[in-house]
């Protein structure tokens, strides 16, 4: 079966640079669950940061969740 983890990363839109980006420890059971939990987590990023440094910086988050095989598939697939 196929588990989804999430990837956040922090971008300065001004200066065209991105940090590195954030894996999350949650497995997610469908690609729905995890991006929706994304855009929470972005805007959640967003507002943390507050309104002064993110328009000044221009900061936008980016995620994307990534397929993982779960272990006993790993284990059946070697």
């Amino acid at each position: 079966m196929l588990e989804f983890i999430l990837v956040i990363q922090m971008c300065y839109a001004m200066q065209g640079v991105c940090n590195t980006p954030l894996t999350s420890d949650i497995k997610y059971k469908t690609y729905q669950t995890c991006a929706l939990e994304g855009y929470k987590k972005a805007g959640e990023m967003t507002s943390e940061l507050g309104a002064d440094l993110v328009n000044k910086n221009q900061i936008l988050f980016k995620f994307w969740c990534t397929e993982q095989k779960d272990d006993e598939e790993k284990k059946t697939d070697t």
